[in-house]
Formats: structure tokens, C-alpha cells, sequence
């Protein structure tokens, strides 16, 4: 966590000098900018935790038994999950020089075309996969644990484990999907000073609950050993997407690609789902997916009623303290529904100090 804080403020810092200098003014030795930071960030990133891990080599006693087929085991893990990235890096390099060229064949001018395009990609999708870094960093803390008891047998912890991790998931994706879908169009013009952005955030928010809960699936498959299962389900997507974009961008235009990117979504979900069932007795409930959503609503009515959208003249205070207001009244929602319990904060906090 150290190092990719770290790296990022590497990279924002490195971009933003670099942007700064009187040699960089200009479309292409902006874009160059940019891949100097990024670039940046990547070697010292390494860098720092090839020292780490050197360090902890140093004092860590070496073990009095030899491990069996250590090499083999960890390349079985290690090369799908890295086939698996190298693939959909291609793939989506594919498709980002795909996208450009069926836009224009749409009929749209270029500049419109690609305007859209960037307002989507750029400024839309990562305003709504912000929140997700606390999904990552729970479908990394859960690959330990679920690997741990598939070692040792413990067919019910497992069970235990996946039940709870994905209700979980479903309430934190639910919420954040609602404080998009009903605080969009002012999210967008607090942060983008745009419209636009506010519109495609409200069609898009609805979709978070299907890109978060696949992230965390995801991230159980690998704890139980599926990881080749999980890089097949990821290339698929990722070309999906690609034919998707080729055949529909040029008669659809941008709502060709916003059906290529609910498709894919929900393709690479279905399959990682499907997956998990078959191999766990996860139960997902309709129930309590119902709940979950109701107590967004009740949410979004309750903060509405105290601090309607017209005080203190849509300032970011105002819009920062509804979504404050929102969020609290949505937890105490799925509190009095019994959707969370105390349980579940002790059992997340327990996984936390395991990590450590």
C-alpha cells in the first residue's frame, strides 16, 4: 500500500512538471508528458518493492524443510493471472484504436465523436470506480484467507467466507451506485464543470454494482485456485469488446459503445458468478438485494427532506454534505433491516488485523 502511494504521487508529480515545461506545450509532447509520469511510477514502484522484498528475504530464517514443487506451484498461479493482464492489455489497445475509427464511421465529425468518447472513458467511468479501491483492497485481503482453508479442508469456512464477502459487496456496490445515480448530474458539474458527464454517470451508475461484485469474485476464484478459469472469463470479455466495438460503433455510434460496455461487464460478471456457484454453496438472496436497494431510496428521501437540493446555493458543502447525510442513512437502513450486523464489522476487522 506504501509503494503504490508512493508511485502515484511519483506519477501525478512527474506529470504534472513535465506538463509544466515550456517543451511540452503541444497535443503530442502533452501525451508524452503523461507517459513519462506513468513510466515513472512504474520503475520506482518496482524498484521500491524489489528493496522490500530483499529486505524481508534478509531476515526472514530460512525454512529447515525444503518446500515441495515450490516453483511449479507459484508459476501456476503466477502465469495465468500474468497471461491473463498481458491478453487484455492487448485487447484493450485493440479496442481503444478500434473505437476512434467506428465513430467516424458513424457519421459524426471527429472531434464530437471522440469528445464523447473521452467524456465517457476519461471523466465517467473513473468517477464511478473511484470507491472501488476499497474492493480491491477486500478481494486482496480475502485471497489469503479463502486459499488458507481450500489447503486445510474447511469446506464450511469457505462457504462462511464467500456468503459474507459477497453480501458485503452487494451493499457497498448498491450504495455507491445509488449516491451516483441520484447525485449525478451534480457530481458532474462539481467535478468536470460538465453536463454531459453528469448524464452518462447517471446512465452508467446502475452498472457499479455489476463492476464491483465482479471485482470481488474475481478475486475469490483466485483464492480457491481458479485463477486459469478467472483468465479465460477476462480475455473473453475483453474480446467481446473488441468485436463489439468493430461491428456496432460505425451504424450506432456512442450507443454502440455504451452497449459494448454494459455487455462486457455483465459477461465477464455472469461467467465469474456461475463459476463460484459451482464450486461453493454461495446463496445469493433476492431478498436482500431488494432491501439493499429500498434502503438507498430511503436514504436519498431522508437527506432530501433534510437539506433539500436548493441550500446553500448547490455549494460543494451542500452536495458533500447530502452524500454524507445519504450514505449514513443508508447504513442505518441496512442496519435496522438486519442486512448488516455487528458480526460483520468484527468479522471484517478480524481479516484486517490477519493482515497485518
Amino acid at each position: 500500500a506504501v509503494v503504490q502511494v508512493l508511485g502515484q504521487l511519483l506519477r501525478i508529480g512527474v506529470t504534472v512538471g513535465a506538463l509544466m515545461l515550456p517543451v511540452t506545450q503541444g497535443l503530442e509532447y502533452s501525451c508524452a508528458a503523461i507517459v513519462l509520469g506513468t513510466l515513472a511510477g512504474e520503475v520506482f514502484s518496482f524498484f521500491v518493492l524489489l528493496a522490500f522484498y530483499l529486505a524481508h528475504l534478509a531476515r526472514t530464517p530460512a525454512p529447515r524443510e525444503k518446500t515441495h514443487r515450490l516453483t511449479p506451484r507459484l508459476l501456476g498461479i503466477a502465469l495465468p493471472i500474468a497471461v491473463s493482464a498481458y491478453a487484455r492489455t492487448a485487447l484493450f489497445t485493440l479496442q481503444q484504436m478500434l473505437t476512434p475509427r467506428g465513430l467516424r464511421s458513424s457519421g459524426a465529425s471527429g472531434e464530437s465523436a471522440l469528445a464523447t468518447y473521452g467524456i465517457i472513458h476519461g471523466m465517467v467511468l473513473p468517477l464511478l470506480l473511484l470507491p472501488s479501491a476499497s474492493v480491491g483492497v477486500l478481494s486482496q485481503l480475502i485471497v489469503p484467507e479463502l486459499t488458507e482453508s481450500q489447503v486445510t479442508g474447511r469446506a464450511p469456512r469457505i462457504d462462511y467466507i464467500v456468503n459474507r464477502v459477497f453480501r458485503l459487496g452487494l451493499f457497498f456496490a448498491t450504495g455507491v451506485a445509488g449516491v451516483m445515480l441520484f447525485f449525478a448530474g451534480e457530481l458532474g458539474d462539481l467535478v468536470y464543470h460538465s453536463a454531459e458527464a453528469g448524464y452518462y454517470l447517471r446512465i452508467f451508475a446502475p452498472l457499479a454494482v455489476v463492476m464491483y461484485l465482479d471485482t470481488l469474485v474475481d478475486g475469490m476464484l483466485k483464492g480457491l485456485g481458479e485463477q486459469v478459469a478467472s483468465m479465460g472469463f477476462n480475455i473473453l470479455d475483453a474480446l467481446s469488446g473488441v468485436l463489439l466495438v468493430y461491428f456496432l460503433l460505425p451504424r450506432y455510434a456512442i450507443g454502440g459503445y455504451v452497449f459494448a460496455v454494459f455487455f462486457t461487464e455483465i459477461l465477464n460478471f455472469s461467467l465469474s458468478i456461475g463459476k463460484l456457484l459451482s464450486i461453493t454453496n454461495l446463496r445469493p438472496r433476492f431478498w436482500t438485494q431488494l432491501r439493499a436497494a429500498l434502503c438507498v431510496i430511503f436514504a436519498r428521501a431522508a437527506a432530501y427532506l433534510i437539506l433539500p437540493a436548493g441550500l446553500w446555493a448547490n455549494s460543494p458543502a451542500s452536495l458533500f454534505a447530502r452524500i454524507l447525510l445519504t450514505v449514513l442513512f443508508y447504513l442505518l437502513g441496512l442496519y435496522l433491516t438486519d442486512c448488516l450486523t455487528r458480526e460483520d464489522f468484527a468479522w471484517f476487522k478480524t481479516l484486517l488485523r490477519r493482515d497485518r
